[in-house]
C-alpha cells in the first residue's frame, strides 16, 4: 500500500466516523422526550409474557403477528433498566449499526464513493432516526435483514460456507423478529432466479440453504399460515387497526416519500424529494453496466416488499410503511450509486439538497410536530402518558377502579407506567378493562378485560366489576386527538352514560387524553 491510497483510506475512515457520530447523534437527541405509545409498551408487557411462560414456542396466541418480536425489547430492559431514555438505546444501538453495515454493503457490491454516500444518507435518514427512537425491533431487523442480503451476495460470489450459513441464520432470525421480512427473502430467491445462469455454480448450495431455511421456519410458517387463513376468511385487518387509509396507486407514492425523507417532511418537497430520487436510481441503471447484478439485487429488494404488501392490500388491509423500512436502506444506495456518479459539484448540490430535505423533516419531528396521518399509515399522535400517570398515582384512593375507552391507543401505556409507579393492582382489576356504550336494550355499559397476550377480550358484568368501588376514574384517548372536537369521536360516547349515572368529580385534559372522576 503506497502513501496516496493509505491517505485516502484514513480519510474515508475518519469520514466515516464523522457520519457515524452524527447518526449516534440524532438518534439519541431527546431520546427519553416521549412517553412510551402503546405498541412500545406493548413490547415490554408481551415480552415478559413470552419469555416467562414455558410450553409456548410453537402456535402463538389468535392474531398474534410474530414469534420473538418483543422477546429482545424485554432482555434489554432486564439488563439496562425500564426508563424510556434506556429502553430506547436498544432500537438507536442498532440503528447506528446499521449506518456502518450500509457503508460495508454498498462498498461491497459497488464502490467506496458510493458506500460513504450511502452511509450519509442513511445517518441522516428521518425514517430510520424515527425508528432507532421508538422501542420496537424495526431497526433490528432492518440491520439483520441487511445482513441476510450481504451474506447472499457473498455466498453466490465466493460460494463459501461461512456466508451461506449467515444467509440461513440472519434469514431465519429476521423471519422469527418479524413476519414481513419473508417479502426481503423473496425478493432474494427473484435476484437469484433472475441470474440463474450466472450463478449456475453455486445454486446447489442456495437451494440447500433455502431448504434449511424452510426447516428452521416451520414453526413460524404453521402459525402465519394459521394467522393468514383467519384474516382473509373474515377480510379483516391483519393486525393493523382500523386507522389504515384506502389503499391505492397513491399510497406507493407516499411510500416512497416516507421511505426517503419520512413522516415529517414538509409538504411543498414530497414532490421534488421523490422525482429527484428516482431520476438519481435510473441515472444509477445506466451507470450500472460493470455492476449489473449488485443493482439488480438492490432494486429488487427495494421493489418487493412495498409492491407485495400492496397486492395483497387490494385483498385484505396489510399495508403499513414501517413494515417495508428495510427496502428504504436498498433504495438509500440506489440513490447513493445515481449520486456518486456525478461530478464532485454536482455530488455536492445533491447531498446538499438531501441535507435540507432531512433537516426540515427534523426540525418538525423534534419540535414534536405532528406527521402528515394522511400520507403515513400507522402512526399515532405522543400522548404524555406520564403525565396522567403521574397524577393518577398521587390521587388515587383506596375504592377507586381505573377504565378504559377504547382498547387500543392507551390500556398497555397505562399499565406500564402504572405499574411502574407501583401502583396496587387492585386499582387495574388485573387487566385494563375497557367500557364501550350500553348496548340496545341493555342499562349498563359493556365491560370487557383486555389482555395482551394475543389481544383478547374477556367479558365480564358491569355489576360485578364496580361492586364496592367508591370512585370511577375514566381515561379516554384516541391515536389522533382534537380537543376542540372531541366530543365527536367515538371513544366519548361512554361518557355522555357516565355523566347521567354517576357524579362527575374531576375532569382534566392532557395532550391527547382526557381524564375523569366519578363519585360511585
Amino acid at each position: 500500500m503506497d502513501i496516496k491510497d493509505a491517505l485516502f483510506k484514513k480519510r474515508t475512515g475518519i469520514i466515516l466516523a464523522a457520519f457515524l457520530c452524527i447518526g449516534l447523534l440524532l438518534r439519541i437527541y431527546r431520546l427519553g422526550f416521549f412517553s412510551l405509545w402503546f405498541d412500545e409498551a406493548v413490547s415490554i408487557l408481551n415480552g415478559e409474557f413470552l419469555f416467562s411462560v414455558a410450553g409456548k414456542w410453537g402456535i402463538l396466541p389468535d392474531r398474534y403477528p410474530s414469534f420473538l418480536s418483543d422477546i429482545p425489547v424485554y432482555l434489554w430492559s432486564r439488563c439496562f433498566g425500564r426508563d424510556e431514555m434506556t429502553l430506547r438505546l436498544f432500537p438507536a444501538f442498532f440503528g447506528v449499526l446499521t449506518i456502518y453495515l450500509v457503508y460495508v454493503f454498498a462498498k461491497t457490491a459497488f464502490d467506496k464513493r458510493t458506500a460513504l454516500t450511502a452511509a450519509f444518507l442513511t445517518a441522516f435518514s428521518p425514517l430510520h432516526v424515527y425508528y432507532s427512537q421508538e422501542l420496537r425491533t424495526y431497526s433490528l431487523v432492518t440491520f439483520l435483514s441487511l445482513l441476510a442480503v450481504f451474506f447472499l451476495l457473498k455466498s453466490l460470489e465466493t460460494g463459501d460456507l461461512k456466508f451461506w450459513s449467515g444467509y440461513v441464520f440472519f434469514n431465519v432470525l429476521s423471519l422469527y423478529l418479524h413476519y414481513m421480512m419473508a417479502l426481503v427473502l423473496l425478493a432474494q430467491v427473484l435476484f437469484v432466479i433472475i441470474f440463474l445462469k450466472h450463478y449456475r455454480r453455486n445454486i446447489a448450495k442456495w437451494i440447500i440453504a433455502n431448504i434449511l431455511i424452510l426447516v428452521f421456519i416451520l414453526p413460524w410458517l404453521i402459525n402465519s399460515a394459521l394467522l393468514i387463513k383467519e384474516v382473509f376468511v373474515s377480510k379483516g385487518h391483519l393486525w393493523i387497526p382500523g386507522w389504515a387509509n384506502r389503499i391505492g396507486i397513491k399510497s406507493l407514492f407516499f411510500t416512497l416519500k416516507n421511505l426517503i425523507a419520512g413522516y415529517h417532511e414538509v409538504k411543498f418537497m414530497y414532490w421534488p424529494v421523490v422525482i429527484v430520487s428516482l431520476g438519481l436510481v435510473l441515472l444509477g441503471a445506466f451507470r450500472a453496466r460493470g455492476r449489473g447484478r449488485q443493482f439488480v439485487l438492490c432494486l429488487s429488494c427495494f421493489l418487493v416488499p412495498p409492491l407485495s404488501m400492496f397486492l395483497i392490500s387490494k385483498s385484505v388491509v396489510w399495508y403499513v410503511d414501517r413494515y417495508v423500512i428495510v427496502s428504504s436502506v436498498f433504495l438509500l444506495t440506489l440513490i447513493a450509486y445515481g449520486l456518486s456518479s456525478l461530478k464532485r459539484v454536482y455530488l455536492a448540490i445533491g447531498l446538499s439538497f438531501y441535507f435540507f430535505c432531512f433537516v426540515s423533516g427534523f426540525y418538525n419531528y423534534y419540535r414534536a410536530e405532528p406527521a402528515d396521518y394522511q400520507t403515513s399509515v400507522g402512526l399515532a399522535d405522543r400522548h404524555d402518558f406520564r403525565e396522567v400517570c403521574n397524577y393518577l398515582s398521587g390521587h388515587l384512593e383506596r375504592g377507586d377502579i381505573i377504565l378504559y375507552t377504547p382498547s387500543y391507543s392507551s390500556t398497555a401505556s397505562f399499565a406500564y407506567y402504572l405499574r411502574k409507579r407501583g401502583v396496587d393492582g387492585s386499582f387495574l382489576k388485573g387487566l385494563p378493562v375497557i367500557l364501550s356504550t350500553p348496548e340496545e336494550g341493555s342499562l349498563v355499559p359493556v365491560a370487557k378485560e383486555f389482555d395482551f397476550k394475543g389481544c383478547k377480550y374477556r367479558e365480564i358484568p358491569y355489576g360485578q366489576l364496580i361492586a364496592g368501588k367508591k370512585r370511577i376514574w375514566l381515561v379516554v384517548s384516541d391515536w389522533f386527538f382534537d380537543s376542540g372536537n372531541y366530543l365527536e369521536n367515538e371513544q366519548f360516547n361512554t361518557v355522555p352514560w357516565m355523566e347521567t349515572h354517576y357524579k362527575e368529580i374531576v375532569k382534566k385534559d392532557f395532550k391527547g387524553i382526557v381524564l375523569y372522576l366519578f363519585s360511585a
